[in-house]
């Protein structure tokens, strides 16, 4: 029962945990965002979504994923996440849920961990039409 109720505690928690590592939100940006005159706004937001997230170590070659994966997350229903990593350097990758496919969650730039500390990455999946 206690370990129950641990579980949904970190399922519904924003709440970082970790002292070394990475964390945030993800949200994905949705709708139609194309301005318009006289009309009624469109149906768009942002949101937060489930997803999995995946900490690489840097590598400077141009295939990422080939580098040794070090840590892994799902984000909870309020798109909250956390990956305790060392200290290093990352690329940070998000499997987007809509296809299927690996995106780049700091648009190409790496995240870096110091000793002792922890880095807020928030990350947007982008499905709007502009």
């Amino acid at each position: 029962m206690a370990l129950a109720a641990l579980a949904m505690l970190v399922a519904t928690s924003c709440e970082r945990t970790i002292n070394e590592g990475i964390y945030g939100t993800v949200k994905e940006r949705y709708g139609d965002w194309m301005p318009g005159v006289g009309c009624n706004p469109p149906d768009h937001g942002e949101r937060p979504i489930v997803c999995e997230i995946y900490a690489y170590e840097y590598s400077p070659s141009s295939d990422y994923l080939q580098a040794p994966l070090v840590g892994t997350a799902t984000s909870n229903k309020k798109g909250f996440y956390e990956i305790a990593l060392a200290p290093g350097t990352y690329s940070v990758f998000v499997l987007d849920p809509t296809n299927g496919k690996l995106v780049n969650a700091n648009y190409g730039n790496t995240v870096t961990v110091e000793e002792g500390k922890a880095v807020e990455l928030n990350i947007m999946l982008n499905h709007a039409v502009y």
